[in-house]
This record gives C-alpha cells, structure tokens and sequence, in this order.
C-alpha cells in the first residue's frame, strides 16, 4: 500500500492521522537539513515527513527509512515504508522507547515497556 499517496489523497485522514501520530507529511520529497555539524546517513535520501518536535522522517536511496531527531541524532528507523508505518501505529510513542540505558537487559527492558505501556494508555 501506498501510505505517502493515501495521506496525500485524503487531507482529512492526513490531519487525523498527524494528530494521532504525530506525523507531519510533507506536501513533497525535499531535500534534507544538512547543516554544519547535523548528523547524517551514509545514503541519498529526501525528507518526506515531520515530527511537532522538528524530527524529520527520511526515504533513502534503498527504500529504507531514516529519521533525524531534533536533537541532531540520525539513524535507520525502518527496513521500508510498511514496517515505518507498523511502528508508527503500533507504539504511538515509539521516540520513548530509544533510551539506551532501558535495554542493559531483559528484565530492565521488559520493566520499561510495562512503564511506557501504561503511561500511554493513561494518557489515551
């Protein structure tokens, strides 16, 4: 499915989805902030969505997915459009889920997780 196309087509499901989600799509593919000192990817890619924090979501060159934080961090976030869209949906706070020190292990992550689950579910 195309996801980008079906957000462009219905303004509406757009906006909802946004405020959700928080997922600002682009009107289209720009090219990246590549300022002095931002972090950057080994690969081509277009920024194609943004976050209310100034995170920008990035299609590569390989079909993979980039994101850029506001806080100038950068990595891969997912193998292809589908699986972007399945974190998005599936762990609406997904930013909160990147701290490090919560992966030291199974049991600190799993603690974590039952943390994080619960503070958005109270906040739903």
């Amino acid at each position: 499915m195309d996801y980008l196309k079906a957000l462009r087509d219905d303004p509406d499901l757009a906006e909802e989805f946004d405020s959700l989600f928080d997922f600002f799509l682009l009107d289209e593919l720009s090219p990246r902030d590549e300022a002095d000192g931002r972090s950057t990817f080994t690969l081509p890619g277009m920024a194609f969505a943004r976050d209310g924090s100034g995170g920008e979501y990035h299609l590569l060159e390989d079909g993979s997915i980039g994101y850029y934080s506001s806080e100038g961090e950068a990595g891969r976030l997912a193998e292809s459009m589908d699986d972007l869209f399945s974190l998005i949906v599936s762990c609406i706070c997904w930013h909160d889920c990147c701290d490090a020190k919560e992966y030291a292990d199974s049991k600190t992550l799993e603690e974590y997780g039952q943390r994080q689950r619960n503070i958005n579910l109270e906040d739903m």
